[in-house]
């Protein structure tokens, strides 16, 4: 493979210019061009497009890459935002999909998003996503994006997923109900607190139980829009001076008078 690859995107670009979603060519290029900065990395991936004389050719920013791919990703798609590493539990989703796939076929299966950086401890894993072809372009992997584009990929997916084995309290989880957007969590540590009765859980080690709970959401679409519905009248978000004010009261409060203050 050459030190460097430079990738004209000007196509996309201008038919994205056109308010149309990339179709054909237009989305192979967007998809072959995630699929190499996943396999090479960016600092081997120079993105350009093509720009008025006499300027010429002119360099993408992989972050304006990432926006504009994240704008070409059509709905319906089901979205994971986590660094991909081993504890994130990106191995299930990948499994539930390969299962997914092949029990009712790429018609019906959305697209499944990965938008993160790739962490540690997942070299494996991410050959084996490549091998796999990227599902047929089923998994798409968008890495590092900006603020921007995951508000945009919040605001539009079908649902959020969150498998992670173990969280500290789990932010997406509140993110996607922030955006309005659905969330199927793994029942594990701090999960079922950050998503509470909104939220909706499956076991982190069953693939069979995440591909039920995904499986009844695209074959049972009033469902999923009564829960939209459902989280979008009821969620209330938890601003941060309220934890930072929550906290300090914790930390004032006095000790109850019948329990012995601890030596130090």
């Amino acid at each position: 493979m050459p030190d460097t690859i430079w990738i004209d995107i000007e196509d996309v670009l201008v038919h994205l210019a056109r308010g149309a979603r990339p179709t054909g060519i237009q989305r192979l290029t967007f998809e072959a061009t995630s699929a190499l900065l996943a396999l090479a990395g960016p600092a081997r991936i120079r993105l350009m497009r093509y720009a008025a004389a006499p300027t010429g050719y002119r360099e993408i920013a992989h972050a304006d890459f990432a926006a504009l791919y994240a704008a070409a990703v059509a709905p319906p798609y089901i979205l994971f935002v986590s660094t991909i590493e081993i504890r994130k539990n990106h191995a299930l989703l990948f499994r539930a999909w390969r299962r997914l796939l092949d029990d009712i076929g790429p018609d019906r299966l959305p697209i499944l998003v990965f938008a993160g950086a790739i962490g540690w401890i997942v070299d494996d894993l991410m050959q084996q996503i490549r091998n796999a072809g990227f599902l047929g372009g089923k998994l798409l992997i968008i890495e590092s994006p900006s603020d921007a584009t995951l508000e945009a990929l919040y605001r539009n997916a079908l649902f959020t997923v969150y498998p992670s084995h173990y969280e500290g309290w789990g932010l997406p989880v509140v993110e996607s109900h922030a955006f309005g957007t659905p969330c199927l969590a793994a029942r594990a540590t701090s999960l079922p607190e950050a998503g509470g009765t909104l939220a909706r859980y499956f076991t982190p080690d069953d693939p069979a139980d995440l591909c039920r709970a995904i499986r009844h959401l695209i074959d049972n679409p009033a469902d999923l829009d009564a829960w939209r519905a459902e989280l979008r009248a009821t969620f209330r978000p938890t601003p941060w001076h309220a934890t930072a004010e929550a906290i300090l009261a914790a930390i004032d409060a006095p000790p109850p008078i019948d329990e012995p203050i601890p030596p130090v």
